[in-house]
């Protein structure tokens, strides 16, 4: 999980994402001389592959099946994939865009780490769960309102979207008001995927 959380802010926070060859899937070896070692791109490319078909066949389908079988490293090469092939998209506004981080509220606030990119009117926002033994057992996920539970979520801006689409899930999104806040609920962003990257446009 800290894994795949530190990759989504990586990706989306300002600056250049620094990627290592071989490291799109898990990849526990040590420093120099143990990652010296041929990537094997052939394999990376055959498991992309397949999971482009999937995800054009039935991509929620596809994210419980990476869900269930974590250990393989496909949830990291998706969410690689899915991240950058949006940043590529939205190339101006993770070049020149604003940065805003995003305050939580609700009894889960400490787990969570958001922030939000805009420009032009168009935003994104990146949130990812953190401290996640006091959340979860070990091999489960911080998923639903089972974990996140009907209070709480991230505080938006004025002038943001009200209604969100999850670029990596393809989720719609709406924000709902809350003492008179707009905000998305924590069980919404965290439904089926455990971090989010969100996007709206408030043009």
């Amino acid at each position: 999980m800290n894994g795949l959380s530190q990759l989504l802010l990586k990706i989306a926070s300002p600056g250049v994402p620094d990627f290592y060859q071989g490291t799109e899937i898990w990849e526990f070896s040590l420093v120099d001389p143990d990652n010296r070692r041929p990537v094997d791109f052939a394999k990376r490319a055959s498991l992309l592959n397949a999971m482009r078909d999937l995800e054009a066949l039935d991509i929620a389908q596809l994210v419980r099946d990476l869900l269930s079988r974590t250990e393989d490293g496909r949830i990291k090469l998706f969410l690689t994939y899915k991240a950058l092939n949006f940043r590529r998209r939205h190339r101006d506004l993770f070049f020149s865009g604003s940065y805003l981080p995003l305050p939580v509220s609700g009894g889960k606030k400490e787990h969570v780490l958001a922030f939000a990119r805009e420009r032009n009117g168009f935003w994104a926002v990146a949130a990812v769960p953190r401290l996640m033994t006091r959340l979860v057992s070990p091999g489960e996920f911080p998923l639903g309102r089972k974990i996140w539970g009907t209070q709480g979520g991230l505080l938006l801006p004025k002038g943001s979207p009200d209604r969100w689409s999850n670029a990596l899930t393809g989720e719609t999104l709406p924000a709902s008001v809350a003492d008179g806040k707009k905000l998305l609920p924590l069980d919404g962003v965290f439904n089926h995927f455990p971090v989010a990257l969100l996007a709206g446009s408030a043009i």
